[in-house]
């Protein structure tokens, strides 16, 4: 049975990120942060039990637990299932009682934004839920069991084409529209991404034309940039307060990797690739020889156009998503 992720109240109750959900997160949070609580978490950190889920049980009134999907980062992907409404849902769990105060005030600006997201191309949150004497958070989000990461899309790819290390262009110019036509409506709504990459987008394994960004608001892993910097700008990567400049530059990596083949810095190690990032090198600077070819080949230079304008290293010159969109790349 299908339903309008856009307008259906999954609880039939009040706003999404109610306030009550704020001052219920803001307790748990100053009550873990004594120091008993505090060893308790170094000690399980990467203990993954603390927020797994058990199927087949309710753990939150009327949504049943039907299945684990796969894991995320630092998070757990459940199918769910809404009893009463009679069709599926995502349940994203991860280690609530090891957030900091910046994953708290984050959440606080956010939520009069996100409760009223809606857009073909970005993931419609429904609520968060607190479960497990508050040491497990439970994201509760639309249904996306018959989509995949872009990352294991182009994988697949990959496994499958020998001959050629980057989609096809036609594939390319659909999926990245797609991106940025989500990416733009986040920026008109005041929000924007800081960690687009090729996991935080979902694809449709039935149709290429239908991408989801994820991950937009809600950042449960406080070591992903650290961890994986390739699609980072140099601002976000060294931790400083992003902008919507800084999701432009990802995009730019996001096209450099769908068209190439390779991740940018694709050759450097974490802290490598933030060290170019230090000194503002981008993913065409640091490319080898090979990739230079390809990316300067005159049949590919309108891609390149595309390219150098996401990576322009003085701030306040790259252009808006709505200027790339009408890039001569789309023509």
């Amino acid at each position: 049975m299908d339903f309008d992720l856009n307008t259906i109240d999954i609880h039939k109750s009040a706003n999404l990120f109610s306030k009550k959900f704020l001052t219920q997160s803001m307790k748990i949070y100053q009550k873990n942060n004594s120091q008993t609580q505090k060893e308790i978490s170094r000690v399980h950190e990467n203990d993954e039990s603390k927020y797994s889920l058990k199927e087949g049980t309710n753990v939150v009134e009327g949504i049943l637990v039907k299945k684990f999907l796969f894991n995320g980062e630092n998070s757990k992907i459940y199918l769910g299932y809404i009893e009463q409404l009679e069709t599926n849902l995502i349940l994203k769990s991860f280690d609530y009682s090891n957030q900091d105060e910046i994953f708290f005030k984050t959440l606080d600006g956010i939520i009069d934004k996100i409760q009223n997201i809606s857009h073909p191309n970005i993931l419609t949150y429904f609520d968060v839920e607190i479960v497990q004497n508050g040491s497990t958070g439970i994201i509760l989000m639309e249904n996306f069991e018959n989509s995949i990461s872009l990352e294991k899309y182009f994988k697949i790819f990959n496994s499958q084409n020998s001959k050629s290390k980057g989609l096809n262009i036609k594939h390319i110019k659909i999926i990245m529209k797609s991106i940025l036509n989500g990416l733009n409506y986040l920026h008109n709504n005041d929000l924007y991404h800081s960690e687009l990459n090729l996991k935080n987008i979902l694809i449709s394994e039935n149709d290429i034309s239908n991408i989801k960004i994820i991950n937009y608001a809600i950042k449960t892993n406080k070591n992903s940039i650290q961890n994986n910097p390739y699609y980072s700008s140099p601002i976000v990567a060294f931790n400083k307060k992003p902008t919507y400049e800084d999701d432009i530059w990802s995009i730019g990596c996001i096209l450099f990797h769908l068209f190439c083949g390779y991740k940018p810095y694709y050759d450097l190690n974490p802290f490598h690739t933030k060290c170019s990032l230090a000194q503002y090198i981008t993913p065409l600077e640091e490319a080898n020889d090979d990739l230079k070819d390809i990316f300067y080949d005159r049949k590919n230079r309108v891609i390149l156009d595309f390219l150098n304008k996401c990576f322009r290293t003085t701030e306040g010159t790259r252009p808006t998503v709505e200027e790339l969109l009408k890039h001569k790349f789309f023509n």
